[in-house]
């Protein structure tokens, strides 16, 4: 088997991610089928004369035909990962044409990996975590788990990442509490200002205060000027306790 992989990083744009780079590596095996033609396409035109140089030649042949198939393929890195065995068998009938025409039979393809650098991939679990957790507040609730787990894993250096968990921690607990105040706020209707009342004096009924007469047995409870006694009609002034002509109490109270 011979060996294939990029050198350096490829550039790929991913559907969720943007422009990210990419590294791909894997085997391959081949023979030659017209050994004249070989000679001439490849020994002869290219000065070829050593086996690293043709692997060279040939790794080039392989890495043209793979990034030109990548880069139609308009997906996510995410799906890539998962179709290595689609990619390999397309790029191994794209290469089938291009090794005859240098006298050679391409026998296997394989993909061994397609990853990305390490700041892409955390980019990608960021990602993935946000979508897995669904909202902020269990996302920080995880960070907070993820940090008090480092200072325990870590007795030298825990301090720091213990003091990141309580501040998450803190920071989730006020904004919960806020978010309950307002829903607090929300979910209780403000209370009607209670009106004055007075007391009928005649059947104690509860009457809203100013009111010339009574709502339940219909006592004439003030007149212009002052409050009727429901005894003896005898108009007395507004603010007296009981009737002037005949003692009446006026205000309702025992």
């Amino acid at each position: 088997d011979m060996k294939w992989g990029t050198a350096q990083p490829m550039t790929y744009r991913d559907q969720e991610l943007g422009m990210i780079r990419l590294r791909a590596f894997g085997t391959y095996s081949m023979r030659v089928g017209d050994p004249q033609l070989f000679v001439n396409q490849v020994v002869g035109s290219r000065g070829a004369f050593t086996t690293g140089a043709i692997e060279e030649f040939l790794r080039s042949i392989v890495l043209t035909e793979f990034n030109d198939l990548l880069g139609s393929l308009q997906t996510s890195i995410l799906d890539i990962q998962g179709m290595s065995g689609e990619i390999a068998t397309a790029t191994r009938n794209a290469l089938t044409d291009d090794f005859q025409r240098l006298g050679l039979q391409l026998t296997s393809f394989q993909i061994s990996a397609i990853t990305p650098p390490e700041e892409v991939q955390e980019r990608i679990d960021e990602r993935s975590g946000m979508a897995a957790l669904g909202d902020m507040r269990t996302y920080m609730q995880y960070k907070t788990a993820q940090a008090i787990g480092d200072a325990a894993n870590n007795p030298g250096g825990g301090g720091d990442a213990a003091a990141t968990g309580v501040g998450l921690g803190a920071g989730l607990g006020m904004g919960q509490a806020m978010a309950q105040s307002m829903r607090d706020a929300l979910a209780t209707p403000a209370q009607p200002a209670t009106a004055p009342t007075v007391t009928c004096p005649k059947c104690q009924a509860t009457v809203a205060a100013g009111a010339r007469f009574c709502t339940n047995c219909g006592t004439q409870l003030q007149a212009p000027g002052g409050i009727v006694c429901p005894k003896c009609d005898t108009e007395n002034a507004a603010g007296a306790k009981f009737c002037t002509n005949c003692g009446t109490n006026l205000s309702g109270e025992e």
